[in-house]
């Protein structure tokens, strides 16, 4: 028989070092994907564009009266008629109770319609 060679083994501290590396290793790759991807919830515009998109369609076929206020989700949606350098426009207006952050939109108003 042949007599292998005696390979050196890790001794119980170097494996727990090694263990608490890996698990702090991995606790800092979730947090840091954790910020991201809720930095990037937080900041997705789109479906408060939408629902702007909607609101304008809905006031250009008739079925709006102004002024209109709405709550919906975490965002106070606001639509008013005001004058500016003699033109009526349209003012939308969606403003997040929880980032404070405002998506704006504004039409100029046919005097026909309305």
């Amino acid at each position: 028989m042949a007599v292998l060679k005696r390979v050196k083994g890790s001794t119980l501290m170097e494996t727990m070092v090694a263990t608490v590396l890996i698990v702090i290793i991995f606790m800092m790759a979730s947090l840091v994907m954790e910020a991201t991807f809720s930095t990037h919830r937080s900041g997705n515009m789109e479906p408060i564009s939408e629902k702007l998109h909607q609101l304008e369609y809905k006031y250009i076929k008739g079925g709006l009266t102004l002024p209109y206020f709405e709550d919906w989700e975490d965002w106070d949606i606001e639509i008013v008629r005001y004058h500016e350098r003699g033109s009526p426009m349209i003012s939308l207006i969606a403003k997040n109770r929880k980032t404070q952050k405002s998506r704006k939109t504004y039409l100029l108003q046919n005097n026909e319609s309305h």
